[in-house]
């Protein structure tokens, strides 16, 4: 689809990336060298991204339930605070109740705040850096993000052992925000399989190949936290294995070989990095870029709203089930999480495909939004562990929205 000039073209032999690719810069074309169809880059890129999101999963889903214990520690003097099963009172009239409530609202603001810290500069990182690809390959944006995700783990490891104050874990989630955090891990996986697949079938089985190492790495991660917890009583275990995973990542990351030519970023390193993000922001303003530019920006943001929508729910949800009227242990969430990131991630893509057969993707995307939006609802409401679970399963649909989405900006 040629979005730009409002038109629509069907891909034909000629556009597929059969003998060569071409790329334009500054006016010139540049013949890429062909990736074969069957290599070793697939295994790699996989691998890559499974363990790097896997190990941003080990820390995320660990250190939301040590937030909370370290308040109630701080908060309940008079209380003995296990080391990793939060304190939960059910006496709606004891003071040790009302303290209880003031700690979930004191680690919701902390929650929130340090998300935002690594979030909003991560959503300019994403952007520049991203354009940067074009200058300094693809393979450098693996690094970045590495670096982001190897900084805040080893800062909030070294926090933990030292019992910092939680203002003093803010520079670590600072310093991964400003390389982009997960998210250009996200990207980049994305740039670099388009880069060694072909249009049509061929990619199409490529994205969904790292869909699937992203539910993998999403789904057993929160499952190990959760019994890892429970049964070793600590919290620092699940950081050293998600540091052991970034150092074989490191290592893959090294193998993957350079797509994107030194001849092509030879011509971008021409031009000043200024015009370059100047070039890349004249596909959302500039005057050349008309037609139907604007369904892709919509696009773009409903992608944007549903990614952080669902990695902003994880954020929140675990300080609600460890709380009264639910009360759980970390085995439980653990349990609960990857549940519902399996049925999002794996059983999302099975959908689907099932609701292709009957309903155009607009369609699609719109039910896995509603269904979202009514799972929120349920959980908000719920007073039982079934309503919660009915809320979970509601909830599966929504990555639907997610690959839609994907799929028309990919092609």
């Amino acid at each position: 689809m040629d979005l730009m000039n409002g038109r629509y073209e069907k891909p034909d032999e000629r556009s597929r990336l059969v003998d060569s690719q071409v790329s334009s810069v500054n006016g010139d074309e540049i013949k890429l060298p062909t990736t074969p169809s069957y290599s070793g880059q697939y295994i790699l890129v996989w691998m890559t991204a499974f363990l790097f999101m896997a190990a941003n999963s080990f820390s995320f889903s660990t250190f939301s339930q040590f937030l909370y214990i370290k308040l109630q520690r701080d908060n309940f003097p008079n209380v003995t605070i296990n080391t990793t099963k939060a304190y939960c009172n059910v006496d709606t009239n004891s003071t040790n109740y009302l303290l209880q409530q003031d700690v979930q609202e004191k680690a919701a603001i902390w929650g929130i705040f340090l998300y935002l810290v690594g979030g909003v500069p991560s959503v300019v990182a994403t952007f520049v850096f991203g354009v940067f690809t074009d200058r300094l390959g693809r393979k450098f944006l693996f690094y970045l993000s590495w670096f982001g995700m190897v900084f805040r783990t080893v800062w909030v490891t070294v926090g933990m052992n030292l019992d910092w104050s939680l203002y003093m874990y803010i520079p670590g989630y600072f310093v991964e925000g400003c390389t982009g955090q997960v998210f250009n891990l996200i990207q980049v996986s994305y740039i670099y399989m388009s880069d060694i697949t072909t249009v049509g079938k061929q990619r199409s089985i490529g994205i969904v190949m790292i869909e699937i190492a992203f539910g993998l790495a999403t789904t057993f991660p929160g499952l190990a936290v959760g019994f890892m917890l429970k049964e070793t009583n600590s919290f620092i275990l699940p950081f050293y294995i998600s540091l052991g995973m970034l150092a074989l990542t490191l290592i893959l990351i090294l193998c993957l070989p350079e797509t994107y030519p030194p001849e092509v970023r030879g011509k971008y390193a021409q031009s000043s990095r200024l015009d370059n993000i100047k070039n890349s922001w004249g596909l959302f303003c500039g005057q050349e870029n008309t037609g139907r530019r604007w369904m892709y920006i919509l696009t773009l943001l409903v992608f944007t709203f549903t990614c952080y929508d669902l990695y902003g729910r994880l954020a929140m949800e675990g300080l609600y089930l460890l709380n009264d009227p639910f009360c759980w242990g970390p085995e439980e969430l653990g349990i609960f999480n990857a549940l519902r990131t399996g049925l999002q991630q794996i059983g999302g893509m099975a959908i689907v495909v099932i609701l292709k057969k009957f309903l155009n993707d607009e369609s699609i995307a719109i039910l896995g939004s509603a269904s979202f939006g009514v799972s929120f609802v349920l959980e908000g409401l719920a007073t039982t562990d079934t309503m919660l679970y009915i809320g979970n399963h509601i909830s599966a649909t929504n990555l639907s929205t997610h690959l839609i989405v994907l799929n028309e900006i990919v092609y």
